[in-house]
This record gives C-alpha cells, sequence and structure tokens, in this order.
C-alpha cells in the first residue's frame, strides 16, 4: 500500500473530514477523496462510507489507519538510526509549551541548543485544555502538558496508541499569599484554615482548579473562588495586591523571595502537577525531536 496515502487516511481519521484533511496536508479536498478511494483498492476492503453529504472510515477504515501509525514510526526510526550513523542529527523541531513550563525550561533549553545549530527549535506558548492535547500533537512535534499527579493522561485513552507520552517532571503547588496576609508567617496551611479565603483561580476543570477541588474536597469543604484568569501572572497581581490567595506552582512563581509574595506548603494533601511531553509516535522517532526531547529531560532532572 502506497505510504503517502496511509498518510491520508491517517489525517483524515484524526480530522474527520475531507476538508480538513486537505487543508493540513496542503492538497485539494479531490485529491484526498481520489487517494482515499484509490487506497480501497489496495487494501482491498471498504474503508469509507458516505454519510449525509459527507463520507466517514469504516471499522475497517479506522484499524488500518492505527496499523498504520506503527508504519511511519518505524520508517522515522530508520531515518533516524541512518542519521545518526552519518552524524546528520538536523532539521526543525515545533515545540508547545504552557506558559509557566516555557518560562522555566525554554531559556535553558535554547542554551543547551547553540552547540547545534544544525538544530533549528520554533516555539510557541500555548496554555490549553487537556483535551485540546491530542490536537496540538498534531501540529506540533512536542506539546508540552501538565495534569494533576493522579489524573490519567489527556491522551492515554484517546486514538489508541498513537501517542507517545514522557514523564518530565513533577511540581508541588502552594498556597500563595500577599506578605501582608494574616497566614504569610505560616510555613504550612491546610483547607480548614483558608475555607473563609478567595481564592484567584483558573478556569474551571483546568489542572489547577481540579488540584484546589481535589485538596478541599478531602477536607469537606469547597473553595471560594472569585476570579478566574488563565494567565497565572494575573493571579500573581492580584494576590499580591491582596485581593485573595492563590495556588500556583512553587518552582515557577514569582515570589522574589518572599518580598512579593509568600508561598506556603500545603497540610492534608500535597497538590502536585506532573509536567510531560506529548508526541505522535512517528515524530517522537524522528533523530532530530529525540535529541531536543534528551535535552529536555536532562534539564528538567535538576
Amino acid at each position: 500500500m502506497d505510504e503517502r496515502r496511509l498518510e491520508m487516511l491517517r489525517e483524515f481519521d484524526r480530522r474527520g473530514s475531507v476538508t480538513a484533511t486537505a487543508a493540513a496536508l496542503h492538497v485539494t479536498p479531490t485529491a484526498v477523496s481520489q487517494q482515499l478511494h484509490l487506497l480501497e483498492r489496495e487494501a482491498r476492503a471498504t474503508l469509507l462510507r458516505r454519510v449525509g453529504r459527507g463520507i466517514e472510515l469504516t471499522d475497517a477504515g479506522h484499524e488500518l489507519a492505527a496499523a498504520s501509525v506503527h508504519l511511519a514510526a518505524a520508517r522515522e526510526q530508520l531515518q533516524a538510526r541512518w542519521d545518526r550513523y552519518r552524524g546528520q542529527v538536523a532539521g526543525t523541531v515545533r515545540l508547545a509549551v504552557f506558559p509557566t513550563a516555557g518560562q522555566r525550561f525554554v531559556p535553558t533549553l535554547l542554551s543547551r541548543l547553540t552547540g547545534q545549530p544544525q538544530i533549528e527549535l520554533i516555539v510557541s506558548d500555548l496554555d490549553v485544555h487537556s483535551d485540546d492535547y491530542a490536537a496540538y500533537a498534531d501540529r506540533f512535534d512536542i506539546v508540552i502538558a501538565h495534569r494533576p499527579v493522579g489524573d490519567p493522561s489527556p491522551v492515554g485513552a484517546h486514538d489508541g496508541d498513537s501517542f507517545t507520552v514522557v514523564p518530565l517532571v513533577r511540581e508541588r503547588l502552594a498556597v500563595a499569599v500577599a506578605p501582608g496576609h494574616r497566614l504569610a508567617d505560616r510555613h504550612r496551611v491546610r483547607p480548614v484554615t483558608l475555607a473563609r479565603e478567595s481564592w484567584i483561580g483558573v478556569p474551571a476543570d483546568w489542572p489547577f482548579d481540579r488540584l484546589l477541588t481535589q485538596w478541599f474536597g478531602a477536607a469537606g469543604l469547597t473553595p471560594h473562588v472569585v476570579q478566574r484568569f488563565e494567565d497565572l501572572r494575573m493571579q500573581e497581581a492580584l494576590v499580591a495586591a491582596g485581593h485573595g490567595i492563590a495556588l500556583l506552582p512553587r518552582d515557577s512563581a514569582d515570589d522574589r523571595g518572599g518580598q512579593r509574595l509568600r508561598l506556603l506548603d500545603t497540610i492534608d494533601g500535597e497538590p502536585t502537577r506532573q509536567i510531560e511531553a506529548i508526541l505522535r509516535p512517528d515524530r517522537a522517532a524522528r533523530a532530530v525531536v529525540a535529541e531536543v526531547l534528551d535535552h529536555l529531560r536532562l534539564l528538567t532532572a535538576h
């Protein structure tokens, strides 16, 4: 079976329409339809069925798309091994990272890569909901994601075996208060102590919101969230101004040595997030992507 047609089949399986597949592959919708029908002949099976004015994959189509992922990964592994043998690990890697991880890791990552000018790293900052990680893995070579420790991977049961998930580091969260807050001199706090506090949170059901809800829920309480922001810097600014408290990543918060914020450890639970890299297996197999991922592993290990 033709590899280019199998790639079209995988894209169609991911995107669900001929038009979206054509846009992703920079071809016409007519070309996509023609190539998928030719693949049906090669496979000697019905891969497509008409639904209204469109088409969708049959069970056989889904099965072939899933199986072809391994073929694409094997091809990239072969190329990667040959590139390493020839000493030619080079190319462009597109990295998507949420803001606090970007601030913490990207400067050092770029510094590590200055000695490898043959590798071009293009970074985009994206703070997306966990449900979107799979879609972004189609657009980027590496997606840096985070989730509450204990939660299943957001792509673990999605799309068969179409993802590689690489754990990088765990980061504890702390309760951030202003230096003038009544609890600023405490080292640790528990939910019952904070029952009457106003919280500056993130959008509902985002990782930090789930961690806060779980921590309070274990004590039979519900946090009083008065403001919600996607940008943690907005949370920091409001907390520093005395408008509430927040649950922030201990290693990433801009506390300025306690002069701007006081970070208090938690009792009766340790809200912690898992930071991990999500990749498509065929992209993970590329030598240049593996090289960047190795740098990420090393710098997050310290």
